[in-house]
């Protein structure tokens, strides 16, 4: 964990800012969503497993370089790329927001401890209106040719529009992990994600709620040709709210309301009585805010206008063109 620390804080150092006025945050993630890392052979058993446990962290640094320019490096184990770290680094312009950076598959295989890849994305926005994005991650490199190696893709695409205190999307995200057994053969992970949200604010209120409902199908690829695919119908919550103006925190739950075993896992769905979720609790520190020497000053905490990261900007949505994204 030292390690990814130090992969964390190396493009933040690099780049000479103050590491007094970044933005940590810090969640812990656990669920059982997902095939299990080790395993190479179809799944066993009458039903499928709820009992395939995936827990790990997402752990991100954050700051403002210059105006309207940004950079944030995030360590994130996902139930199905495994291990990854990202440093994006994006600049908005208010309709166009671009998005770029390296990304880095670490300690997913002992014999390619280290992957890289790149990030891309793109956003264009009629303010308040409407939004259309899209984001692609992919490893490069010599690719599948020896026992251990692996690569990771990931996509998304989305579109939303605003109303009145809410942003409400519809979303495509895919990802694929492939990972070489030995020479020739290799396994493949898959995952697809067919999702409408909203996004329910207030800028009178410290806190933030998001609910999902969609469609996820998961698969696992053997070198032999066999599939285990599981669809699911899924519905998420997600609420954040700050507890000062140096501190927030962070609760999201996501459960298949319905399952349906496919491709070899047909008729071989989880028990009904079994429950499939990913889960997730973290907080963010603002370290500016805690440096903040109100009291040194003189100045009443009520007459200093400091609105925390991802808060809304528009006053109950009626301004649309100051709307928040998503």
């Amino acid at each position: 964990m030292r390690r990814v620390y130090l992969i964390l804080l190396l493009p933040l150092l690099v780049s000479g800012l103050p590491l007094f006025a970044l933005d940590f945050s810090v969640e812990a993630l656990f669920g059982n969503i997902g095939f299990p890392w080790a395993a190479d052979t179809p799944v066993s058993g009458a039903n499928f497993p709820s009992t395939i446990w995936n827990y790990g962290a997402k752990v991100s640094i954050a700051d403002t370089l210059a105006e309207n320019f940004r950079i944030e490096t995030v360590y994130e184990t996902d139930p199905l790329l495994r291990n990854i770290v990202r440093s994006i680094f994006s600049y908005e312009t208010g309709i166009l927001s671009i998005s770029v950076g390296p990304i880095l598959g670490v300690f997913n295989s002992l014999a390619t401890p280290i992957k890289g890849g790149i990030s891309a994305g793109i956003r264009i926005d009629a303010p308040g209106i409407l939004y259309a994005s899209m984001r692609t991650e992919s490893s490069i490199g010599a690719g599948l040719l020896t026992a251990g190696d692996f690569m990771q893709e990931s996509g998304e695409i989305a579109a939303g529009f605003y109303v009145f205190n809410a942003i409400c999307t519809g979303s495509m995200a895919t990802k694929r992990y492939y990972k070489t057994i030995t020479a020739g053969n290799i396994l493949v992970d898959a995952s697809a994600l067919y999702k409408f949200s909203v996004d329910v604010f207030s800028k009178s209120a410290p806190y933030r709620v998001k609910v999902a409902i969609g469609y996820q199908d998961i698969s696992r690829t053997y070198p032999d040709a066999s599939v285990d695919r599981l669809g699911m119908v899924i519905a998420e919550t997600k609420i954040s709210a700050d507890i000062s103006k140096a501190v927030g925190i962070v609760a999201q739950f996501g459960a298949s309301l319905y399952n349906i075993g496919l491709e070899n896992l047909s008729g071989r769905s989880p028990l009904s009585t079994s429950l499939l979720f990913q889960s997730g609790l973290g907080m963010t520190i603002r370290t500016d805010m805690l440096a903040m020497p109100n009291k040194a000053k003189g100045v009443p905490e009520e007459n200093l206008e400091v609105e925390a990261p991802g808060a809304p900007d528009a006053d109950d949505g009626s301004s649309p063109a100051e709307t928040p994204k998503p």
